[in-house]
């Protein structure tokens, strides 16, 4: 999951309520969360600035699209 916010707090919501919503729809849960504090973004681009970042989601594409071969290759 990705989410951005205004203060780290907000990654709570993240981690406990829409990991638990999903989980209870029986949705893909990526291993990792990508949180994004708003001040991470260009105000004149809003463009992602920091390549740390960027490479956590690039991992969890990575892993969703594992995930998502894993449930089309079940047979």
């Amino acid at each position: 999951m990705v989410a951005t916010g205004q203060t780290e707090k907000h990654f709570l919501v993240l981690e406990y309520h829409l990991g638990s919503i999903l989980s209870y729809l029986k949705g893909l849960i990526p291993t990792d969360n990508v949180f994004i504090l708003n001040e991470a973004f260009d105000i004149e681009t809003d463009e992602l600035m920091d390549q740390r970042i960027l490479e956590r989601i690039r991992k969890l594409a990575e892993e969703m699209i594992q995930l998502q071969y894993g449930i089309m290759n079940r047979g």
